[in-house]
């Protein structure tokens, strides 16, 4: 079903047609706070484009992870264009895509935006559009989402979870618990909470595969891509006075999963075919078809400790906030088709590959309260991390060496003769710190008129070292010296801010941003890759780092408020500038490297509204417009100019009704019916060169609750039309199978209940 992005535009326009009834004190719509400047103010007083989902939001439309909020929000879009599938997903805003461009952060912390905290005990979700890179500095480049989480209060309270859900073809059901608790220990002075989950998510694959390579007989493995997680997190507020609060905090989440939600070309057939048939990119066969029964998955396991120091005084509040953060990753992908394509037999063959990453950060700032015309948000921002990829343990085929004439004694030719039977082994080390010192100053030039000026200065160093070997790398370990690459930069800010009336604001912008370089694994000279990068006169050294790219923004917008806070109405329009793009090239011999080619444009607009026609009725609706575009290219590119920025929809765009129907008694029946369109784009993850085509997509959810007293029974419908989105063709260990893509794709229909006790 391919919606029209107008009909988004034309809801928007009806809800304000609603808006004619007298104004009433209750019909008005609650203020938000948000901390996007570093400092709580009411959203609509934020010269910039925001998009929040507070805690009754994120309850009524039953958003449990990033799929749930990712498809609803303007111009946001995601893809997952890394190897394997717990650390490949990216997150593009305003067309800026690809790996790091997007911050991601849990309260102060910035982790990978790969990362999927589940949405339980969550305050609210910000999603900042535009570089942030004064506040927030690298890899917020095309903007930042943000995800706040309650804090220990002074009062006790309990808030439980439970729920059972079915899916559109599984064979299992799914489960949910959550639960947080919050005891006031010392009364006034000292308080915990105690965060705790269980998620159960059923797999809605097949995998099938024959007694033997060749055989005929096939069998069948059910529920293949179930996941399941587990998690919770522990914190204290101490309050060591009225002024000074200390607060650590544990947060843990892993999650297991039996195999990974592809689907795989429509007429994909074992063995496989020589030369690409004609693909069907829409994801709509769940049977993974196999030579043999290996089973994929791994494990996503990450831990967050922190510690925040907040002092409050008459003329500003000071804050400290330290973290630590450690994630493991390990999956396993079964590669023996493309072995068998490659090597025309059939190879038992799984693949491991990983990655384990610790990152220290510490941040201190101050945000002043001064009563003059002058107010000032500054600090400094120190980060220092070290990771891992790998192929580990060794990716062995036994019998490889003998199938290419090789012996023990006599390794054939392009094994590595310490292990000839070996096919890939990899591991690369990298240590990254970045000191950054950042500030902004406000000057309220007249009552209405608002100027700020902001910079950060960073130093970014990177440091690598790394060895591959196998047959695929052309036989024995290459080892890449140990490398560094030192960046440093300024990142400058201006924004004017004209209050129109007291609820009624506009304001232009410019600002900057960028994305660190960093390092990858050499380009082997076997296979004829050496000549490759002699054609493109680029070297080995040169193949093996790149730089930092940067952008600037240029924004202009209003937020205003309408009939006594029933109905806001915010827009912004953007144009990017984005040059010295990291991109990917590959390469004839089928390698590939990232290099800095180009330069690329991003321009369009974001428009939300919220409205309170009726108490009983709550509207809300977005819609986002992004044409982003590369303008320049060199030989080196595999893009050239006027095609589209790859992993970024045109339009996107969701509606939301809230209807509330008092009933007899304590009773009360709380409808939300939620749409969201996500437009088409470009993948190019396995041959820039030609990329597939992302066809848009909708999905429609809804939920009713029951709700009395403390307590909610709640049906609730995810993806009721059943529509299975092309997310991304996956990027696989060894090389994609021809003829055989594999798409990411969503959960299939998946309708539960779900029952809430609040005390």
């Amino acid at each position: 079903m391919k919606t029209n992005p107008h009909t988004v535009g034309c809801l928007l326009l009806g809800i304000t047609a609603t808006l004619t009834a007298p104004a009433r004190a209750q019909d008005s719509i609650e203020e938000v706070t948000v901390t996007a400047q570093r400092r709580a103010e009411n959203v609509q007083t934020v010269p910039m484009s925001i998009s929040v989902l507070d805690a009754s939001q994120l309850e009524q439309r039953a958003v449990q992870s990033f799929a749930d909020y990712g498809t609803r929000i303007p111009n946001l879009g995601f893809s997952y264009g890394g190897v394997g599938m717990a650390n490949s997903r990216s997150i593009a805003i305003r067309g800026v895509s690809g790996f790091n461009t997007t911050g991601f952060y849990l309260d102060d912390t910035p982790i990978p935006e790969s990362i999927d905290p589940r949405i339980v005990d969550i305050e609210r979700i910000e999603v900042l559009r535009g570089p942030q890179g004064t506040l927030y500095g690298a890899r917020s480049e095309g903007g930042t989402v943000r995800l706040i989480t309650e804090q220990p209060k002074d009062t006790f309270g309990i808030r439980t979870h439970v729920g059972v859900s079915d899916t559109w073809n599984t064979t299992e059901p799914n489960y949910v618990a959550d639960a947080a608790i919050n005891v006031p220990l010392i009364p006034d002075r000292l308080a915990l909470r105690v965060v705790g989950l269980y998620d159960s998510e059923a797999g809605f694959f097949r995998r099938s595969y024959p007694s033997t390579p060749t055989g005929t007989d096939f069998h069948t493995v059910e529920n293949v891509a179930a996941n399941r997680t587990t998690g919770g997190s522990i914190a204290l507020a101490w309050k060591v006075n009225d002024d000074f609060t200390v607060t650590p905090r544990m947060l843990y989440q892993k999650t297991g999963t039996n195999g990974f939600p592809y689907s795989d070309h429509t007429t994909y057939s074992i063995p496989p075919p020589q030369t690409a048939p004609q693909l069907n990119l829409d994801p709509n066969n769940f049977v993974q078809q196999r030579l043999y029964n290996i089973p994929e998955g791994g494990h996503d396991e990450w831990k967050l400790y922190s510690l925040t120091l907040s002092y409050h005084t008459d003329f500003g509040d000071f804050v400290s906030s330290s973290s630590y953060f450690d994630r493991d990753i390990f999956e396993v992908e079964d590669i023996s088709d493309y072995g068998n394509q490659l090597f025309g037999k059939a190879f038992y063959n799984p693949v491991g590959g990983g990655s384990t990453t610790h990152q220290f950060v510490q941040e201190v700032r101050f945000a002043s309260n001064f009563s003059a015309p002058v107010q000032f948000i500054g600090g400094f921002y120190y980060e220092h991390s070290t990771g891992s990829p790998l192929y580990q343990p060794p990716v062995i085929d036994v019998g490889i060496n003998e199938y290419f004439g090789g012996t023990a004694e006599n390794p054939a030719p392009g094994t590595n003769p310490l292990n000839p039977d070996e096919i890939t082994a990899s591991r690369q080390t990298e240590t990254t710190s970045e000191p950054a010192l950042y500030g902004e100053v406000s000057y309220q030039i007249t009552q209405p008129l608002k100027l700020t000026v902001g910079a950060r200065l960073y130093r970014s160093k990177n440091t690598s070292g790394d060895y591959q070997e196998g047959i695929v790398d052309g036989g024995a370990r290459i080892v890449d010296p140990t490398e560094t690459l030192i960046q440093s930069g300024v990142n400058p800010k201006a924004e004017l801010d004209y209050q129109l009336t007291g609820d009624k604001m506009v304001y232009a912008s410019a600002s900057k941003g960028f994305r660190p370089g960093g390092f990858h694994l050499s380009v082997p000279v076997a296979f004829g890759c050496n000549d490759s990068l002699a054609e493109l006169g680029v070297s080995e050294e040169q193949a093996r780092h790149y730089k930092s790219d940067s952008l600037w923004n240029y924004e202009v917008g209003a937020k205003t408020s309408w009939l006594d806070r029933r109905l806001t109405v915010n827009g912004a329009a953007y144009y990017i500038d984005w040059k010295n793009l990291q991109q990917d090239i590959l390469l004839p011999c089928g390698f590939s490297y990232i290099g800095n080619v180009g330069s690329a444009k991003s321009e369009g607009f974001e428009f939300e509204t919220h409205a309170r026609p009726l108490p009983q009725l709550d509207l809300s609706a977005g819609v986002g417009y992004t044409h982003a575009v590369i303008t320049s290219s060199n030989a080196t590119s595999p893009q050239q100019p006027g095609s589209p920025v790859y992993q970024v929809p045109d339009w996107t765009g969701n509606v939301t009704a809230t209807h509330t129907q008092p009933l007899p008694g304590t009773f009360s029946l709380v409808s939300t019916l939620t749409y969201a369109y996500v437009g088409e784009s470009k993948s190019a993850n396995n041959d820039p060169f030609n990329p597939r085509d992302r066809q848009p997509y909708s999905l429609i959810d809804a939920r009713c609750a029951l709700t009395w007293a403390q307590y909610q029974l709640a049906l609730v419908g995810k993806n009721l039309t059943n529509k299975h989105a092309n997310l991304s063709d996956s990027v696989p260990e060894g090389a994609e199978v021809v003829g055989r893509p594999r798409i990411v794709t969503n959960q299939p229909r998946t309708i539960g209940l779900d029952f809430i006790a609040t005390f």
